[in-house]
Order: C-alpha cells, then sequence, then structure tokens
C-alpha cells in the first residue's frame, strides 16, 4: 500500500468514526436542539490552471535557465473538514467548522537533452514546497423560511482568515492569502419522494486583496434502490471584479480572483440504520485565473 493510499484510508476511518450528519445532498435544518459533529474529508488535485484569457496551461518556462528550462508542476490538497451543526430551533440552525488544507506543490523540468550533463535523460526537480493551516474558520446561520416539498433557506456567515488578518497567512516561497469574508445567500429547492432538485445563489463579500465574488450551485437527485441516492451537481464562480486577460498567473500563490465552472456528480449509500456514507467527484471544466481541479470527496454520518 503506498503512502497516499495510507493517507486515505486513515482519513477514511477518522471520518467514519467521527462523521455525524445528515448527507442528503438537499439543505435540511434538523429538529431543535439537535447536535451534530461534521467531518470530512477532500482531496484536490491539479496538473494544469486556467490562465486570466481563459487558456489552459501545463507548461512553464524558467526564465533563469538557458536550456531545459520547461517544467510542468503538479498541485495537491488534502483538506479535512471538522465542526458541528446546532439547531437552535426547528428553523435556525448554526454551523461551525474549520476546514484544515495540507498543500503540495511540485515542480519538476522536462527530461534533461543534454548529452554532456550528468542528469541526461533525468528530470528533474526544480522545487517541492508545502504548507499545513487552517483555510478560515468558518461561522454560518441558516434559517428556514418556507418548508413543504418546497423549501426557501437564508443563510449568512462570516469567514475568518487563520491569522485574523487579511493578506499572507504564512511566509515561505509557497504562500497561502485569505482575508474575512461575508457570504450572505437564499436557497431553494423542491422534494418529493426522495427525489429534488435545489438552486443556491450567493454573494461573497472579501476584503482585503480579493474581489467579491458571486457563487451558483445547481443539483438534482434521485432514489431508484432503496437506501442510495445519485446527485449530479453544476457550481459556478463567478468573480465581481474584471479579470486581466494580460496578467499573470502564479502557481504558487492562491488567485484573488477567478472564474470556474465545476461539474460534479455524488452517490449517498446506506450501509446500516445508523451509517450513511457518500463519495463525490467535481471536475473543473472552463475557467479564468483559477486551478484546473479535480476534485475527490467522503462524508459520512454516524447517528448517535
Amino acid at each position: 500500500m503506498t503512502k497516499l493510499q495510507i493517507q486515505i484510508l486513515i482519513c477514511l476511518t477518522f471520518t467514519i468514526l467521527l462523521g455525524a450528519v445528515k448527507l442528503t445532498s438537499q439543505t435540511e435544518i434538523s429538529n431543535a436542539s439537535d447536535f451534530n459533529l461534521v467531518t470530512a474529508f477532500g482531496f484536490k488535485s491539479s496538473a494544469s490552471y486556467y490562465a486570466p484569457n481563459g487558456n489552459n496551461v501545463i507548461e512553464l518556462i524558467d526564465s533563469n535557465r538557458k536550456e531545459n528550462n520547461i517544467y510542468t508542476f503538479d498541485l495537491k490538497n488534502y483538506v479535512f473538514d471538522i465542526g458541528f451543526y446546532y439547531s437552535i430551533t426547528d428553523e435556525l440552525q448554526l454551523r461551525f467548522d474549520i476546514p484544515l488544507n495540507y498543500s503540495l506543490l511540485s515542480e519538476v523540468y522536462l527530461k534533461d537533452t543534454n548529452v554532456a550533463s550528468t542528469s541526461y535523460g533525468k528530470r528533474l526537480i526544480r522545487a517541492e514546497l508545502s504548507y499545513f493551516l487552517p483555510e478560515n474558520y468558518k461561522l454560518n446561520l441558516l434559517y428556514h423560511l418556507m418548508k413543504g416539498k418546497f423549501n426557501t433557506f437564508l443563510e449568512a456567515g462570516l469567514n475568518i482568515p487563520p491569522n485574523f488578518k487579511n493578506g499572507k497567512q504564512n511566509n515561505s516561497d509557497f504562500l497561502y492569502y485569505s482575508s474575512f469574508q461575508i457570504p450572505i445567500g437564499l436557497i431553494l429547492n423542491f422534494i418529493s419522494n426522495g427525489d429534488w432538485v435545489e438552486g443556491r445563489l450567493f454573494y461573497n463579500y472579501r476584503a482585503g486583496d480579493f474581489s467579491d465574488e458571486i457563487k451558483i450551485h445547481l443539483e438534482g437527485g434521485f432514489t431508484s434502490v432503496p437506501d442510495t441516492k445519485l446527485a449530479g451537481m453544476i457550481d459556478y464562480t463567478i468573480s465581481s471584479g474584471n479579470i486581466d486577460e494580460s496578467s499573470i498567473f502564479n502557481i504558487r500563490q492562491n488567485p484573488l480572483k477567478e472564474n470556474a465552472l465545476y461539474l460534479g456528480a455524488e452517490f449517498f449509500i446506506k450501509l446500516h440504520k445508523k451509517i450513511e456514507t457518500s463519495i463525490s467527484y467535481n471536475v473543473s471544466v472552463l475557467g479564468k485565473n483559477s486551478w484546473s481541479f479535480g476534485i475527490f470527496g467522503l462524508k459520512a454520518n454516524f447517528s448517535l
């Protein structure tokens, strides 16, 4: 078993042991005074990005080298999210969670073509960089405004950067930027016989150098086999600021503004009357000034 497989197995086991949140994709609020522990594991990987002009880039040039100066890059994010949901009333729910992010960036030169070199035919490492810290501290309130087959929710939150200030959150060659954020949104869904459709529209105010964002989420799900569900999803992030098509994307820094479109699917299965799990995959199909991620996710629910 490889090191990566061991890491995934450990995270999955921890998730199943601690998870205690309803997994159905459609938004719901539990009964008053219900308290749920929340855990989830996500793995994001990318070997390309969408430049500010929308072109997909898979190779870069090291201007400090005259020969064999082309290199590729590989970004991996391991995100472990832990927190809780508490239903203050039947209509109002408080959520708090901390997504912990371990990111690795590898830069590797292409095959050395200089026959006189001792590294001829090899791929030399240009850099291997990493960081580990919370993405932010998330506090959200969800209010169930209209109930029934057709449901309406209002949501507002506060995202606090790890260092409690806008800007750089670490000091290294691989930088993570964050800021205070206030997401405010409207959620609508229609549920019938276990099938559902849902739409979410959020405006995310972001302080500091970040541009505000508009986030759109659309999903539909159905049940065909007892204790299983399948859902399809579309996620679209639109920056409120203009993206300069002549600017350069920095792979050693998370973008301050981006446009990104993702398509995804999620499968739910109840393994036992007290254990539910889900597995999901999302992939970036279009973007500007953004990473071209493939995202693998795991969730679990252990009812007490």
